[in-house]
């Protein structure tokens, strides 16, 4: 795998943009995996009042393959995606879709068998923070870039640290920037490593070694009054010290096929995991971590959850791929959509509402603290399938399908 790369830069009136008001000034923008806290809560989007019959194209780019969700810093929008032999990666202005620079490198050419059919990646979502953008590709390969010229900062490659550089249907962690560090957790299905490295350097500043990843991403939050690390792994949910990477428990969580997909979401106080064949459940984390309740009927695939005040939304693959609702203080089921809704359904808040976009390409606008899923409107945005997180940001939804990017606007 060749660590040679080639940067594009277009010099065009779409800088300008730098000076335009985007709709989201408040700095608190969805520049990472499920926003700015990891929990699918967007807060750069303005609702409208009554949702209109129909959306306006806006743009329409063709970007390449893979499920990395786009992330903005406000100013621009930022996308990571495989062309041919190459992940691509591009700074895109929001109001135009012409591409500001682009970057790229040649990256693995396969993944498991059983994975094949999900294609080649890349499958992580990139983090921007503090004009730096960083990219995990589908074989593990690390990049930070510059997001004013696209320039390559620094690079972590993996060969030879482990049996694979990658888990055996590609990676799909997204990188955590937290505390000016840069976390991955890298390796095969059960043997890796959950690596920190200094944002600005690159240089590691701490390692836990032994389990492998899964194939979720970490959130920060703050249990037991310990604020930590908390990752789904190959076959446990466990918290980590931010400063050291030392363990400070551990959940017996095993998947099928070590599918550990779910990012778990939390209040605060608790978190609500998931996963492939496994409980729903609300945990307390501390030395030996509590189950405050579990539900076993139902239980969530890839899709991952998001709570709206005492109501956690999810996904099941059960009758044909169903949405539904439990009360977060008890687990018992509140409602649930009609059978075939979708087996993927990507899901976002947007304030007291809830965004559903499903793999085959409908967005589905509607209120969790009704006594069933009864939509506010719906949209079909592509006709290819979804599986990227949908970027909503002022009055603008983003919409990376399997090979491109779509702006849609509210008028």
């Amino acid at each position: 795998m060749s660590a040679m790369y080639r940067i594009t830069l277009v010099t065009s009136g779409c800088l300008l943009l730098l000076a335009s008001n985007v709709g989201a000034s408040s700095g608190n923008h969805w520049n990472q995996w499920r926003g700015p806290n990891r929990d699918g809560s967007a807060s750069g989007f303005i609702n409208p009042k009554k949702w209109p019959v129909k959306l306006r194209k806006e743009w329409h780019i063709e970007v390449g393959e893979g499920y990395s969700s786009p992330v903005t810093d406000g100013r621009q929008i930022y996308l990571h995606s495989r062309q041919g032999t190459n992940e691509v990666i591009r700074c895109i202005a929001w109001d135009s879709g012409n591409i500001i620079w682009s970057n790229e490198y040649r990256a693995a050419g396969r993944v498991h068998q059983a994975g094949a059919d999900h294609g080649i990646g890349p499958k992580s979502t990139p983090c921007v923070v503090d004009a730096r953008l960083f990219t995990l590709g589908i074989g593990s390969i690390l990049s930070c870039f510059d997001t004013k010229s696209g320039k390559l900062l620094w690079r972590k490659q993996y060969e030879g640290q482990f049996p694979r550089p990658a888990p055996s249907c590609g990676t799909s962690m997204s990188p955590l920037v937290t505390d000016g560090l840069c976390i991955v957790h890298v390796g095969v299905d059960r043997q890796g490593a959950l690596i920190a490295y200094d944002t600005e350097s690159g240089i590691e500043r701490w390692r836990y070694e032994g389990d492998g990843p899964g194939y979720g991403s970490p959130i920060v939050t703050a249990l037991a009054g310990h604020r930590q690390l908390i990752s789904p792994v190959s076959k446990f949910i466990a918290g980590f010290s931010i400063d050291t990477g030392k363990q400070l428990w551990r959940f017996p969580f095993p998947t099928r096929s070590t599918q550990n997909i779910i990012t778990p979401v939390s209040d605060g106080r608790s978190i609500v995991v998931g996963g492939i064949a496994q409980i729903t459940a609300k945990l307390v984390a501390g030395d030996k971590p509590e189950v405050l309740w579990d539900n076993r009927n139902w239980s969530m695939h890839m899709s991952s959850p998001i709570q709206v005040g005492e109501r956690i939304i999810g996904t099941s693959t059960r009758d044909r791929g169903v949405i539904f609702c439990l009360d977060a203080k008890t687990g018992k089921l509140i409602w649930r959509s009609e059978d075939g809704m979708s087996r993927h359904v990507t899901l976002t808040r947007l304030g007291n509402e809830v965004a559903a976009l499903t793999q085959h390409g409908r967005l589905i606008l509607f209120r969790p603290d009704h006594e069933k899923l009864e939509p506010l409107a719906s949209y079909d945005v592509t006709e290819k399938s979804t599986w990227a997180n949908p970027l909503f940001l002022g009055r603008r939804i983003f919409i990376k399908d399997n090979t491109s990017l779509t702006a849609w606007r509210l008028d």
